[in-house]
């Protein structure tokens, strides 16, 4: 009985030290994978701030350029271009920056040419949406209709038929009162030399 009780007791000690290794072993890998975790957190975070701070660059600074440039637009700067070099979302914006620059250029001579008097080069509207360009052409087609009527005018006086009138109606605003004060000349040429005539016919 003695030695089972003995080999028993062994058999206890055996267990309890078996047991402490085991929890000491435990808490040493235990503090090992949470050092190993807490390091692999730690460089995913240095990884990821490094990632989100190339991306903001990388897209921030184009973003930041394309910003002044359409202010600058606005402002009715068109001297400028947008540098574009790429075919994602950034560069495409870009182009459809410079596309504005083209129309606003082309808007510009237009106006320009209008301004010297030229109404033989009308301009061409890009679509049905494209306002501008509508108001542009329109006003192409009535400063030469304008042209047409008070030139006429003019050559059938310089014939000497002071009996034409120009169609005031057909135009509105300062047009119409440009054509009135035309007819209204004529007539106040035309009344001292009916005058004439009339004393002369006696």
């Amino acid at each position: 009985f003695d030695r089972a009780q003995a080999t028993l007791s062994s058999l206890a000690i055996y267990n309890k030290q078996a047991a402490q290794a085991a929890s000491t072993a435990a808490a040493r890998d235990f503090r090992t994978a949470r050092r190993w975790i807490v390091g692999i957190v730690a460089l995913a975070l240095v990884v990821g701030i490094a990632i989100a701070l190339a991306v903001a660059a990388a897209i921030g600074t184009p973003v930041r350029r394309m910003v002044d440039f359409a202010n600058a637009l606005a402002a009715g700067d068109t001297s400028r271009e947008v540098a574009v070099d790429g075919r994602d979302e950034i560069a495409e914006l870009g182009r459809a920056l410079n596309g504005v620059v083209a129309a606003e250029r082309e808007m510009a001579a237009a106006a320009e040419r209008l301004a010297a008097g030229d109404t033989a080069h009308m301009v061409e509207p890009r679509g049905d949406h494209d306002t501008l360009g509508q108001t542009f052409a329109a006003l192409g087609c009535t400063l030469a209709r304008v042209v047409g009527e008070v030139g006429g005018l003019v050559e059938a006086a310089r014939a000497g038929d002071l009996t034409v009138r120009g169609e005031a109606d057909s135009f509105e605003g300062a047009y119409r009162d440009l054509v009135l004060g035309v007819n209204a000349t004529l007539d106040a040429m035309a009344a001292p030399i009916a005058e004439a005539e009339q004393v002369l016919s006696r």
